[in-house]
C-alpha cells in the first residue's frame, strides 16, 4: 500500500525559459520543476551524456548528487561545463533554487531542498556514500511532490533506491540508466529492481524523453463519475478488478486521478479515452498502474516518537499475557515489510527485558505481490537501517554482501502474505492492529466498513496504530483514544452496534492452547454454565452501561420498561427508558456516577390497571479493569411485597424540596462541565495551533531523518568510487596535457627558424629543430646553460641582454652577420600563466634571402624609373579618385610641373574645366559598369599646362589591377609640341 500524503496537483507543463535570466525568489516556484540526479563510480561519463541532451528552453532546475570523498577537492563542475549550455554552479546553502542551473552538490555535504531553497547539511563520520541520494531524492520528494523527477546513473551499491521509491510516491517521475550504458550498474540496477522506475534509457536519450514528459499536463483533473458507471475512469477500474483482482473502486478520486495521468504522461496520451483504449490493449500496463496506485513506501521505524508511544501499549499488552498464550499483531499495507519487523524487533527487545514465556506472531499483508516478495526476504540496503539504534542493528541483522538481512528468529515472528483488505477476510485475535497511511486512501463509504471491522477483530483493550494523517473520529463509540498526536487507540469493549457497517465474515486461525490452558479455559465454561442457570432462576432484570450511557450488555427481557424508538439507533439507556422511570433513572445514574455508591430509586409503578408494576431501580458501580473504567449495572427490582428494601442501599429522596435541590445542584454541575469543556476545547484550538506552526516550521527545515549506517568495506567502496572520479578526472587532464605538449612540439618543429627558450637561470628549456644549426645541442645534457654551449656564431654580450630583457620587459632586437649569411636575432621575454616573467625567448631570424631580394628589388626599381623617365612619352598613373601616383619626365615637359608638383594632385589639375567633367564620367561610368568607350583607345584630349595654355594631347588609358587594388595609367603623346631629348644620365 502507499505511504505518501495526499497533496495539491502542481502544474508540471514547463514554459520556455531559454536565455531568459535565473528566476530566483525564497518561495519555490509552483510550476518548478527540480530534476535530482545521483551517480557515483562512472558517472562522470553517463553525466556527459546526460548533460549535452537536456532540454534549457523549459522551466527545470538540476541537482546532482555525485558520490564524492569528502576531503577531496572536486573538478566536477569545470569537467561539466563543457558539455551543456546551462550554467553549472556548486551547490550554497541557503541559495534560492532558480530554473536553467545544474547545481554540483559539493564534497563532504548532503543536499536537500526545503522552501524553495538549497539546504546542505555536513555528512556523517560513518560509513556510507556521501552525499546520500536517498536522503536527497526522499526530501525532494517530500518538499516538492508530483514536481519531483529522480535520475540514477553510474554507480555501485544501491544508493537511491529508497529515495527512487519516495519520489514515484508523491507522484513524481522516476529513471535509471540502462544497464548494458553503465560502465558500473550498481546503482541502476538496484533502482529498477525496486519496480518503480518510470523508463530506462540510455543518458543522452533522458534529457529529450524529460521534455516530452514534462509538456503533458496533469493539474486539470479527470472525469470521476461516481455514479456512472460508463464514464472512462470507472471502466479503466473495471479492468483493473478483472486483470489484477484488485478493486479501487473505493479509493479515494484524487489519488485515482493523479496515478491514472501519471501513466498518461508517461505514454504520451493526452486523452482520457485513448489511455483507456491503450489498457484494453495492453494487458501488462494494467498491473503498471496498479503498481502506481499502490506503490510501496515505508521505513524501520518510522516517527521514532510513535513507536515510544507504541512500546508502553505493548509492555501493558504483554504484562496481560500469561505463560503459553501468544501477542498477536496484524500490519495491513506493510509494503516491504519495514514497519512489521520494526515491530518485531521492538517486541523482542521487550520480551528479552520480560521474559514471561510469551509468543509472537505478526502478519504482514499487501496487495502488492513483488513487495511482498521483498519483505519475505528481509535483505534491506544500508541506508534504509538509519532508524534503527546501532545496537539493535547488530543483534538483529547479519550482514551480506552490500546490503543487511533480518535475522532469522526475527523474520519468523512475521508471517507476509497477499491480502486484500477491502475484500478478503480479516485475522482475529489481534492484540495490535498497525495500519498507518492506508484509509487516507480509502473514501468515507470503505472507511466505515474497515474501522468497525477492526474493532471486531482486535482483542478487548487492544490496539489500533494510524498514520498521522487518518482519524476514526466517526467511531469514537468503537475505540478511546490512547495518544492524540501519535494517533493511538484502545478498543473500547463491543456494543451492540460494533459490527454494523461492514459485510465481513472474518475467520479465525486455529491457535493450540496448552493442555493446562485449555483444561482451566473448560473448568471456566462449566462454572459460566451453573452461573446462568441460577441467574436466569433468580436474578432480576438488569442493563449494564458505560460512563457515556450507552447500554453494554441486556439480563433478561426488559421490554416493559426499556424501549426502542423510530429512526436512528439509540442505546442511551435514559433514551429508552419508559416515560413513569426516565426522571428518576437520570437522577439516580448521575448521583452514582458522580459518587461512585450503590443507590436505589423510590418505588415507582409502571403499567395502567390490571398491569401496574411495581418497582425499584437500583444502580451499582461496577469497576472491571483500569482499562475498562467504572461501569453501571441497572437492577429493575419488581416489588412483590411492602416496602421490600436492601438495608445497605440508600434511597434517593425524591420528595419536591429534594428534587429542586437535586436539579438545582445537577445544574451547577453541568455548568461546570460545561466551562470544563470549553476550557478543554479553547486548549484543544491552542494546541491545534502550535502543531500547525510545528508543521509549518518543520516544512523549512530538513526531512531528512535517515542517519547512514555502513561497514569498513562499504566505506572503502566509497573511496573507491571517488578514486574512480577523480582517475577519470586525472585522465581527461593528462589528455589535455598531452595534447597541449603535443601542440607545442609541433609547433617547435613547424618553426624553421633557431630559437631557444631560456629560464630566468639562463638555462635551455626549449629549442626548435632549427637551433642545430647554430647551436651543438646534440652532446649537451638536458637544460644545460646558453652561454655554455658551443655555436658557430658570436654571440657577444648574450648573457647580459638576456638577463636585460628579464629585467626591462623589454625586447632586444639586433643584426647578425656570419659569413654570407645574415641573422635578425630577436630576445623577448617569456610569461608564465599569471604573468610573471619566468625567462626568455631567443630566435635568429635568417634575413639572407630578405636583404639579396630587396637588393634585387632596389635595383630592378632603378632600372625601370630610368626607362620611365627616358621615354618620349608622358606616362601618369591615378587612382579611383582621381589622384596622380606617378608623373615621369616626359609628361613634365608636356604640362610644365615637376613631378614633386603634381603627384598627390587630383588629375584635373592637367584639364580645363569642359574636359574635367568629361574625363570624371567616362572614370565613374567604367567604375560602376564596366562598359567603356575609352579603355585602351587613343582619342585626343584638351589638356592644361602649368602656364594655363590648352594643348592637345593623344591620351591612350589603361587599367591596372593589383592586389585589390585598382589604377589607371595614361599614355600622353603631344604632337604639337616640339619633343626635346632628354639629356644623358649624369653618372652618379
Amino acid at each position: 500500500m502507499t505511504t505518501d500524503t495526499e497533496g495539491p496537483h502542481p502544474a508540471t507543463a514547463a514554459e520556455p525559459a531559454a536565455k531568459q535570466p535565473a528566476r530566483r525568489s525564497s518561495q519555490i516556484d509552483d510550476d518548478l520543476v527540480i530534476v535530482g540526479i545521483g551517480a557515483s563510480a562512472g558517472g562522470l561519463e553517463a553525466l556527459r551524456g546526460l548533460l549535452s541532451g537536456l532540454p534549457t528552453d523549459v522551466n527545470i532546475a538540476y541537482v546532482i548528487a555525485q558520490h564524492l570523498h569528502p576531503t577531496h577537492r572536486s573538478m566536477l563542475i569545470d569537467l561539466l561545463r563543457s558539455h551543456t549550455k546551462l550554467e553549472v554552479v556548486e551547490a550554497k546553502n541557503r541559495e534560492p533554487v532558480c530554473a536553467g542551473r545544474v547545481y554540483v552538490t559539493p564534497p563532504g555535504r548532503n543536499v536537500s531542498i526545503a522552501n524553495g531553497r538549497m539546504k546542505l547539511t555536513k555528512t556523517s563520520r560513518e560509513v556510507g556514500p556521501k552525499p546520500s541520494v536517498d536522503q536527497f531524492f526522499t526530501a525532494l520528494a517530500e518538499n516538492v511532490g508530483e514536481r519531483a523527477v529522480g535520475i540514477i546513473l553510474s554507480g555501485t551499491g544501491s544508493d537511491g533506491a529508497l529515495g527512487v521509491r519516495a519520489i514515484k510516491a508523491h507522484g513524481g517521475f522516476t529513471m535509471a540508466q540502462a544497464i548494458e550504458s553503465a560502465k558500473f550498474d550498481g546503482m541502476p540496477h538496484a533502482a529498477i529492481n525496486t519496480g518503480d522506475v518510470d523508463l530506462v534509457l540510455p543518458p543522452h536519450r533522458i534529457g529529450p524523453e524529460l521534455r516530452d514528459l514534462l509538456k503533458h499536463p496533469r493539474s486539470a483533473p479527470l472525469p470521476f463519475p461516481e455514479d456512472d458507471t460508463l464514464g472512462d475512469v470507472q471502466r479503466i477500474l473495471r479492468l483493473l478488478l478483472t486483470r489484477t483482482g484488485c478493486d479501487f473502486s473505493d479509493y479515494k478520486p484524487n489519488t485515482l486521478n493523479r496515478r491514472i495521468q501519471r501513466r498518461m504522461a508517461i505514454h504520451k496520451l493526452p486523452e482520457l479515452g485513448e489511455y483507456l483504449r491503450y489498457v484494453e490493449e495492453s494487458p501488462k500496463e494494467a498491473w503498471d498502474l496498479g503498481r502506481d496506485i499502490l506503490v510501496s513506501v515505508t521505513a524501520f521505524f518510522r516517527d521514532p516518537e510513535a513507536f515510544q508511544v507504541l512500546e508502553k501499549a505493548l509492555v501493558a499488552s504483554l504484562d496481560k499475557k500469561e505463560r503459553g498464550e501468544q501477542i498477536r499483531v496484524w500490519v495491513p499495507g506493510c509494503a516491504t515489510g519495514e514497519e512489521a519487523y520494526s515491530i518485531a524487533i521492538l517486541l523482542d527487545k521487550l520480551l528479552r527485558s520480560r521474559p514471561r514465556g510469551v509468543s509472537v506472531q505478526i502478519f504482514g499483508t499487501d496487495l502488492d505481490e513483488n513487495a511482498i516478495l521483498h519483505a519475505r526476504r528481509g535483505v534491506y540496503p544500508i541506508t534504509s537501517l538509519a532508524g534503527i539504534d546501532p545496537a539493535l542493528r547488530k543483534r538483529c541483522f547479519i550482514s551480506t554482501q552490500s546490503a543487511y538481512q533480518v535475522i532469522k528468529p526475527i523474520r519468523e515472528m512475521v508471517v507476509f502474505a497477499r491480502h486484500d483488505l477491502v475484500k478478503d477476510p480479516p485475522f482475529s485475535h489481534l492484540d495490535l492492529i498497525s495500519c498507518r497511511n492506508v484509509l487516507i486512501y480509502f473514501n468515507s463509504r470503505l472507511q466505515q466498513r474497515i474501522i468497525p471491522l477492526f474493532h471486531q477483530v482486535i482483542e478487548p483493550n487492544g490496539y489500533l496504530l494510524l498514520g498521522k494523517s487518518e482519524s476514526i473520529v466517526a467511531f469514537s463509540e468503537l475505540f478511546e483514544q490512547v495518544d492524540r498526536k501519535w494517533r493511538l487507540f484502545r478498543r473500547r469493549p463491543e456494543t451492540s452496534s460494533s459490527a454494523q457497517g461492514h459485510d465481513y465474515h472474518p475467520y479465525r486461525i486455529p491457535i493450540t492452547a496448552p493442555t493446562a490452558t485449555r483444561k482451566r479455559e473448560q473448568r471456566h465454561s462449566m462454572q459460566e454454565i451453573i452461573n446462568h442457570a441460577i441467574a436466569d432462576a433468580y436474578a432480576p432484570l438488569a442493563v449494564l452501561i458505560d460512563e457515556r450511557m450507552q447500554v453494554r450488555h441486556v439480563r433478561g427481557d426488559i421490554s416493559a420498561y426499556l424501549r426502542l424508538s423510530a429512526g436512528d439507533l439509540d442505546l442511551n439507556i435514559v433514551n429508552l427508558a419508559r416515560d413513569e422511570l426516565r426522571t428518576d433513572l437520570r437522577t439516580l445514574l448521575y448521583r452514582v456516577s458522580r459518587d461512585h455508591t450503590p443507590l436505589k430509586s423510590r418505588r415507582l409503578q409502571v403499567g395502567t390497571g390490571s398491569n401496574v408494576v411495581r418497582l425499584s431501580l437500583h444502580a451499582r458501580p461496577v469497576r472491571m479493569s483500569e482499562e475498562e473504567g467504572w461501569l453501571i449495572a441497572v437492577i429493575f427490582q419488581e416489588e412483590l411485597g411492602d416496602d421490600i428494601q436492601e438495608a445497605d442501599v440508600p434511597v434517593v429522596d425524591l420528595s419536591e424540596d429534594a428534587r429542586i435541590a437535586e436539579l438545582e445542584k445537577e445544574v451547577t454541575d453541568t455548568r461546570e462541565q460545561l466551562q470544563t469543556t470549553v476550557e478543554e476545547l479553547e486548549t484543544t484550538n491552542e494546541e491545534l495551533q502550535s502543531i500547525n506552526e510545528e508543521l509549518q516550521s518543520a516544512n523549512e527545515e530538513l526531512h531528512s531523518a535517515n542517519e547512514e549506517l555502513q561497514t569498513s568495506n562499504e566505506e572503502l567502496q566509497s573511496a573507491n568510487e571517488e578514486l574512480h572520479t577523480l582517475n577519470e578526472a586525472l585522465q581527461i587532464k593528462s589528455a589535455e596535457v598531452a595534447m597541449t605538449s603535443a601542440d607545442i612540439e609541433n609547433v617547435l618543429k613547424s618553426i624553421g627558424f633557431p630559437m631557444l627558450v631560456v629560464d630566468r637561470d639562463l638555462r635551455i628549456t626549449r629549442a626548435t629543430p632549427a637551433a642545430d644549426q647554430l647551436f651543438d645541442l646534440s652532446s649537451i645534457l638536458s637544460r644545460p646553460v646558453v652561454t655554455g654551449v658551443p655555436s658557430t656564431v658570436s654571440l657577444p654580450g648574450l648573457r647580459s641582454e638576456l638577463l636585460q630583457v628579464m629585467e626591462t620587459d623589454q625586447p632586444l632586437e639586433s643584426e647578425l652577420v656570419q659569413g654570407k649569411t645574415i641573422y635578425w636575432k630577436r630576445i623577448l621575454p617569456y610569461y608564465a600563466e599569471e604573468g610573471a616573467i619566468v625567462g626568455a625567448i631567443l630566435m635568429f631570424l635568417d634575413q639572407t634571402s630578405l636583404h639579396t631580394a630587396e637588393k634585387a628589388l632596389r635595383e630592378r626599381e632603378s632600372y625601370l624609373a630610368a626607362i620611365l623617365n627616358n621615354y618620349l612619352y608622358g606616362i601618369i598613373s591615378i587612382d579611383e579618385t582621381g589622384c596622380i601616383e606617378s608623373f615621369n619626365v616626359a609628361a613634365e615637359r608636356i604640362f610644365g610641373y615637376r613631378a614633386s608638383e603634381a603627384i598627390g594632385q587630383n588629375v584635373n589639375l592637367l584639364l580645363p574645366a569642359p574636359e574635367r567633367d568629361r574625363h570624371s564620367g567616362y572614370i565613374q561610368r567604367y567604375l560602376k559598369t564596366g562598359e567603356s568607350h575609352i579603355m585602351g583607345k587613343s582619342r585626343r584630349v584638351v589638356a592644361s599646362n602649368k602656364a594655363g595654355k590648352h594643348i592637345t594631347i593623344h591620351l591612350t588609358l589603361t587599367e591596372w589591377k593589383e592586389g585589390g587594388r585598382r589604377s589607371f595609367i595614361g599614355l600622353i603623346y603631344a604632337p604639337d609640341e616640339q619633343i626635346i631629348l632628354p639629356p644623358s644620365p649624369t653618372p652618379h
